[in-house]
C-alpha cells in the first residue's frame, strides 16, 4: 500500500496585519466641519478631542483589511453615549487624502450628523464594514473631563479621547483640538 500523503496546499490570500498606528478617524462635529485624526502612538490611542457640553458627534474609523467582517466591541469608559451608523456597501469615500476643511458638504462624505436621540449609554458591538470602516456617533457624558471610547477588533484596542470642557472656568480646560 502506497504511503497516505497530503493534499496539496491551496493558496490562501492574505490580508494586510491590522495595525493600530495605521488607522486613520475622522470626526464630523456640525455641517461642513470635519477633521481628521492618527493615532499618536503603537497602541492606538488618538489625541484628545475637546467637545461641549452635550455635544453630539460623528466619528468614523478606517481600520484595516484584516478587520473586515469582524465584530467591533465599542465600550465607554467614563460616560457618554455612542450609536452604529450604516456604513454603504461601498464604503465611504477615501478619507486620508481629504483636506482637512474640505469646500464640499461634509454630507457627500460620511452622511449627517448622527441624531443624538439614537446613542445609548452601554457598550455596543458593531461590525467592521466590508470596505474595512467603523462609524459610531459619541455623545459627551454629563461631566466635566475625559470621555473615553474604546474600541477592540480582532485583538487590537483602540482608544479615542474626549474632553468635555467646562464652561464655567475656562482654566479647567487644557489646549487640544476643538470639535465646536
Amino acid at each position: 500500500m502506497p504511503p497516505l500523503s497530503s493534499p496539496p496546499a491551496i493558496p490562501v490570500p492574505s490580508l494586510d496585519r491590522a495595525d493600530p498606528q495605521k488607522a486613520i478617524a475622522v470626526i464630523r462635529y456640525g455641517p461642513g466641519y470635519t477633521f481628521a485624526l492618527a493615532p499618536r502612538n503603537s497602541q492606538g490611542r488618538f489625541q484628545k478631542i475637546a467637545l461641549q457640553p452635550g455635544q453630539t458627534i460623528t466619528v468614523l474609523v478606517n481600520l484595516s483589511p484584516a478587520d473586515i467582517g469582524r465584530p467591533a466591541n465599542l465600550q465607554i469608559l467614563d460616560g457618554g453615549a455612542v450609536g452604529g451608523i450604516e456604513v454603504p456597501e461601498a464604503g465611504f469615500p477615501d478619507i486620508p487624502g481629504m483636506p482637512a476643511w474640505p469646500d464640499i458638504p461634509i454630507e457627500e462624505i460620511i452622511g449627517p450628523v448622527i441624531d443624538p436621540n439614537t446613542v445609548i449609554d452601554t457598550g455596543q458591538t458593531l461590525p467592521v464594514s466590508p470596505t474595512g470602516q467603523l462609524a459610531f456617533g459619541f455623545r459627551v457624558g454629563a461631566d466635566v473631563g475625559l470621555h473615553r471610547v474604546s474600541i477592540i477588533v480582532g485583538g487590537n484596542q483602540y482608544f479615542f479621547q474626549f474632553w468635555r470642557q467646562d464652561p464655567s472656568a475656562l482654566n479647567n480646560n487644557p489646549g487640544m483640538l476643538r470639535a465646536y
